[in-house]
């Protein structure tokens, strides 16, 4: 029967100056578990398997069986290192980004020293409130990996500035917005930021504010009387014409016809 439960072979807070002293850079190795760290604090630069990270507080990394490491220090973290036999859990946890900045860092860090003070409990039911903790870390990081485009991920994206974009246009796009007013929603040049998006959730921006603008229009022409023209101001068209455009690309058929099908249908 396959273990579902993950080993634990290590844990606890590393200090690199301290096991690396008089050096500058630690050795390089070859990662034989999966490995989750919580930057501490700022420091100088992480080599993940050639791809190069800036060590900033608050950011996760997430090594694999296989990777290449070696770090130019200082360096400190949180860590856990981890055996996963089970196929879905290595699964989910190697779609992981290897380096991201977290919407809520305080999450990743309270929940890496929950399980850290679980493991020095001398408690009866240790191993189940261990478990629970660490099943409390995996659950937060596969809530997280919905973000990203496991083939196409951009190393240098981030979660938080994905959910950061996405609740500006949902709160905005009924207005005129634009790519550019997007980009500095979240502090990013036009151009790296739609990269980030794309990579992030398959799409681009535009096609995510049109797909809210068309959900929008279908709402209204089901549920109003207002004119074409009223709803297409509303939902942020530029004109109606172009809001019966973009209608029939994506549906088929002009909104007076989906008005009307659905009208004799219901």
């Amino acid at each position: 029967m396959q273990n579902t439960i993950p080993s634990i072979c290590g844990l606890g807070i590393y200090d690199a100056s301290v096991m690396h002293k008089n050096k500058s850079v630690t050795p390089q190795r070859l990662v034989s578990l999966f490995e989750i760290e919580y930057i501490l604090e700022d420091g100088g630069i992480s080599y993940i398997n050639g791809n190069e990270y800036e060590i900033k507080k608050g950011a996760v990394i997430v090594a694999k069986p296989g990777y290449q490491r070696h770090t130019v220090l200082p360096f400190r973290s949180i860590y856990v290192h981890l055996i996963i036999d089970d196929k879905e859990i290595a699964e989910t946890v190697s779609k992981c980004p290897d380096f991201f900045m977290p919407e809520n860092p305080s999450e990743y860090e309270n929940a890496l020293l929950a399980v850290i003070l679980a493991s020095a409990s001398d408690s009866p039911f240790r191993n189940i409130a261990v478990y629970e903790k660490l099943f409390s870390l995996l659950s937060l990081l596969s809530s997280d990996i919905s973000f990203f485009d496991v083939g196409n991920t951009d190393s240098k994206s981030n979660i938080g500035v994905v959910k950061s974009a996405i609740e500006y246009m949902d709160n905005h796009f009924c207005e005129n917005i634009t790519l550019d007013d997007v980009a500095k929603s979240v502090h990013l040049s036009r151009i790296y930021f739609r990269s980030v998006f794309v990579a992030a959730t398959g799409q681009t921006p535009y096609k995510y504010i049109r797909s809210k603008r068309l959900s929008l229009a279908k709402q209204l022409i089901l549920t109003t009387d207002k004119s074409f023209s009223e709803i297409a101001v509303r939902c942020g068209f530029s004109s109606q014409s172009y809001m019966n455009s973009i209608f029939r690309e994506e549906f088929d058929k002009t909104p007076r016809e989906f008005r009307e099908e659905t009208s004799r249908l219901y």
